[in-house]
């Protein structure tokens, strides 16, 4: 049964990303940074990651919402323009 429903749920973040919403979020929270000046940049990408985090990890348990943040990171680390270090997301 444990076996099952872990399956189940990386499966369920697995359709996730095959319907676009994860990179959907990734594309919004990549237009969200790019409008804030590049000064305080980073403290804003930390609090609405934070926020995204809490917010999502009450619906994902913690390893599919591990790997659907660590999408997400890997999307914003992709953009150039953002120029936001990935350390102080990723922990």
């Amino acid at each position: 049964d444990t076996l099952f429903f872990f399956a189940t749920l990386f499966v369920f973040v697995e359709s996730l990303g095959e319907m676009g919403l994860i990179r959907e979020l990734g594309d919004v929270l990549t237009d969200i940074f790019a409008e804030v000046p590049l000064d305080s940049r980073l403290p804003t990408a930390c609090f609405i990651m934070l926020w995204v985090a809490g917010i999502g990890s009450a619906f994902l348990e913690s390893l599919p919402f591990t790997t659907t943040v660590t999408y997400i990171l890997i999307s914003l680390m992709n953009n150039n323009t953002l120029e936001i270090p990935m350390m102080p997301l990723a922990w």
